[in-house]
């Protein structure tokens, strides 16, 4: 298909329109002229202000006179109005105005090459956690700690700001939520991108697998925490504790509450050391699965852009308690023999006199949210949560909608006209064109008495129309009452026009 620059298109554009907006004025010009020389040819004639308002030499502030005149009467002020000649050259100039009215520039992709893959994110999958952590255990089955992929740390500090996983999207029912898509982008598909092909530097998907979470930075006070809704992180010895609560939302069903609760004295008998209140992260999650289409970058895999999404449905369905496991899994330091300054928990309890901060606050509750959200990433069937994943290698034991097509693209900026104003467009402009249709029929049907018109209307008015009555014409010689374009021409030929007045005439 042939791409052209968004100037050069811009231009063919407007200079097509012009072009038809010309040719059609141009026969709409003659219509009215054959229209007034095949009423001037019946026996009563035209009425001389009908035969001005016809004629192409009347400028339309001509015709708009004729309309409004009292000194005309109503068949004159017919052939005047816009109904005759204004409106419809009026329409041939406003379809070129209407054509490019929320007429939009956007950027397309020209695809190079498609191939199949495995890409999405999937909703959370408890079934997933205990052949996962089975796996981790085999790796050393004589080691007493649990294994905490550094990967896995690192990944868990930052997954929403991440844009080679995650973007930021418009929030389903509330204003002030923070939301955003998971789709894996290109990072989590399988096979990984085939060498060449570098004249096309973006990769584009089309309605992968997506999960949304939706935070609310508050708790209801409808919702609230017990000891067994919540999990204490502490070591002895040092005084660095936090505890993460979550349960089910009475304020929005289907939704997840969750709460950071600092404790700045360290713990004791799994429980915070005794202050109140604690310093504290709170929040609404809630979960939806949707399909989005993707462009992403080859050279870095981030996400480049959203080009389309499905309409989100809440999934209500999520295994708190297996959920909380992922949880631990990540937070519980000691269990994976951390040392409790080098942990997860440390960034929160070092940072507790910001949480009351309007401006630190924020990027403690993104890495809270983040936390939150990775238990969900890495636990659905196409990540590595799911042991059955292969490196580079397409499995085909996912479900179907896992299963895409990716084209490596350029992008090229593409020109957009608005359906309704083109729809607009054509009508105005078809209205013009059948008024010509309809007077070449009406001419071929009825077979007028024309006289052979030139190119030059003021001489056709002055030697080939007469006032009715009289015998002569308006010009002072008959020899030019057939007289086409050559003959006018050499007929004039030598003669000087003056303006009528003390000078005399032509």
């Amino acid at each position: 298909m042939l791409k052209i620059d968004v100037g050069d298109a811009l231009a063919i554009l407007r200079i097509a329109q012009g072009v038809l907006s010309t040719f059609t004025t141009l026969g709409l010009m003659h219509a009215f002229e054959m229209v007034q020389w095949a009423l001037a040819g019946r026996e009563e004639g035209l009425g001389f202000s009908s035969f001005l308002g016809l004629s192409p030499t009347t400028t339309l502030w001509g015709v708009l006179t004729i309309a409004l005149s009292r000194v005309s009467k109503i068949s004159e002020r017919l052939w005047g109005t816009n109904l005759a000649r204004g409106l419809l050259v009026t329409a041939i100039w406003t379809a070129g105005v209407v054509l490019f009215i929320r007429a939009s520039v956007v950027i397309a992709y020209d695809s190079g090459f498609t191939y199949d893959v495995t890409a999405g994110v999937g909703q959370f999958n408890a079934s997933l956690l205990g052949p996962f952590f089975s796996m981790l255990k085999n790796i050393v089955p004589e080691y007493s700690h649990q294994i905490v992929p550094s990967t896995i740390l690192s990944t868990t500090y930052s997954l929403i700001g991440n844009s080679m996983h995650v973007t930021n999207t418009q929030s389903v029912d509330c204003d002030d939520c923070d939301s955003y898509l998971l789709n894996g982008g290109v990072v989590s598909t399988t096979p990984w991108f085939p060498e060449g092909y570098n004249e096309y530097p973006l990769a584009n998907i089309e309605d992968v697998p997506t999960t949304q979470v939706q935070f609310r930075r508050w708790m209801s006070e409808e919702d609230g925490f017990t000891d067994e809704n919540c999990s204490t992180y502490g070591a002895e010895g040092f005084l660095i504790g936090m505890k993460v609560c979550v349960s089910n939302s009475n304020a929005y069903p289907g939704s997840i509450t969750a709460g950071l609760y600092i404790c700045p004295n360290g713990t004791a008998n799994d429980a915070c050391s005794p202050r109140s209140p604690l310093p504290n992260i709170t929040t609404t999650m809630s979960i939806y699965s949707l399909k989005s289409s993707l462009v992403a970058a080859r050279s870095n895999f981030s996400i480049i852009a959203i080009t389309d999404t499905t309409p989100p449905i809440q999934n209500p369905d999520l295994d708190i308690q297996t959920y909380r496991q992922a949880l631990d899994w990540i937070l519980d330091f000691n269990a994976s023999a951390i040392p409790a300054p080098s942990s997860i928990v440390e960034h929160f309890w070092n940072a507790q006199t910001l949480i009351s901060s309007p401006y630190w606050s924020a990027e403690l509750t993104r890495t809270f949210q983040s936390i939150l959200t990775f238990p969900l990433w890495h636990f659905q069937s196409n990540n590595y949560g799911n042991i059955d994943l292969v490196d580079q290698e397409m499995i085909t034991t996912l479900p179907p909608e896992f299963y895409r097509k990716l084209s490596l693209t350029r992008p090229f900026i593409k020109i957009i006209i608005d359906r309704p104003m083109f729809i607009a467009f054509l009508v105005l402009e078809g209205v013009a064109l059948l008024f010509t249709w309809a007077v070449l029929i009406w001419l071929w049907i009825t077979r007028p008495e024309i006289p052979p018109l030139s190119s030059y209307p003021i001489v056709d008015f002055a030697f080939k129309a007469k006032e009715k009555g009289y015998t002569e014409g308006f010009g002072r010689s008959g020899n030019l009452v057939r007289a086409g374009d050559g003959e006018v021409r050499r007929a004039v030929k030598g003669v000087n026009v003056v303006v009528q007045g003390d000078r005399g005439y032509i």
